[in-house]
């Protein structure tokens, strides 16, 4: 008769596959864009830099994933899941037709990421496990960031910003409440 594994042993397991599905998402929907030709690496190296910082990101979470295996992990493991379904909006708007989900492009392509936490932590609470409190901190973080981007840039403060970044880019004639175009092709 098999044992049946600890409910750690459990959790990080599955974390472990959730976290795989969600970097599959990340390559898939970059690679789609590149398949297709909305994306291309002739640009300026610096042009990359974010994507770099972003694919290192969604590499160490594969790599924590898949070594947390001792310590206290409760809030760790919860909160860290949380931080990446929170960065998923970039992934779901290239696989999800944005343009077309305009004014609310941000809000519906940031949100389905939350849909892997919220899954584990019912999960969890079916098992019996309770709520644990990291959950209400990891869910509620990215929607308060969200509504807290939005009254910003509703600002006068949010409008010197967006005017200091893009000063001398092809950014400065679009104005930063504006929807840009969609990429070549769609």
């Amino acid at each position: 008769m098999a044992t049946r594994a600890t409910p750690t042993q459990d959790w990080l397991g599955t974390q472990a596959r959730i976290t795989g599905v969600m970097a599959l998402i990340f390559a898939a929907a970059f690679s789609m864009h590149l398949a297709m030709g909305r994306s291309t690496f002739a640009m300026p190296a610096t042009w990359h830099v974010h994507g770099i910082i972003f694919f290192g990101w969604v590499a160490l979470s594969l790599l924590q994933a898949g070594l947390a295996t001792s310590g206290r992990l409760e809030w760790h493991r919860r909160l860290h899941l949380c931080a990446l379904a929170s960065i998923m909006g970039p992934a779901f708007g290239r696989l999800l037709p944005a343009p077309f989900l305009i004014p609310w492009a941000m809000e519906i392509t940031s949100l389905p990421g939350l849909l892997f936490p919220a899954y584990l932590a019912f999960r969890e609470w079916r098992a019996g496990e309770g709520w644990h409190p990291a959950w209400n901190i990891g869910l509620a973080a990215p929607v308060v960031a969200l509504a807290l981007g939005f009254a910003l840039a509703a600002t006068p403060l949010g409008a010197d910003l967006y005017a200091s970044v893009v000063a001398g880019t092809p950014g400065a004639a679009i104005d930063g409440n504006a929807f840009g175009n969609p990429p070549p092709g769609m």
